[in-house]
């Protein structure tokens, strides 16, 4: 679990709570972080790729494409790799779902474009 909280808002009775999450998610196995808020860029790519994170964006003979693809070509901007395996508008759902699962990486930090370099899964 990442609890999350702007470092002007984060105050005393904030540490308490996280102290007892804390404590919940070590009983039941869970990984607690505590952080603060997401640099700018990274959290507007993070909220545009939510937008595919439900697993019925994945669509399987294209996400098996983009994988092998990242795999084989090594890195390569997002837009070729979409376009190595179709037509970017019908791919490019998909890829994005890979993005946010974490089959796929790019950087996050730097504004998502066509030219964001893609890896795959072992890169």
């Amino acid at each position: 679990m990442v609890d999350c909280r702007p470092a002007d808002r984060a105050d005393e009775e904030f540490y308490r709570v996280a102290g007892i999450t804390a404590g919940v998610c070590e009983r039941i196995g869970w990984d607690y972080v505590l952080a603060g808020e997401p640099e700018p860029v990274r959290a507007t790519n993070l909220r545009w790729l939510a937008g595919y994170r439900r697993p019925y964006v994945r669509v399987g003979g294209i996400a098996e494409g983009l994988l092998a693809g990242a795999v084989a070509a090594g890195p390569r901007p997002l837009i070729d790799l979409a376009e190595s395996v179709g037509d970017p508008v019908a791919v490019l759902p998909t890829l994005f779902h890979l993005l946010w699962a974490g089959a796929l990486s790019g950087d996050l930090a730097r504004p998502l474009r066509d030219d964001t370099v893609v890896s795959g899964p072992d890169a």
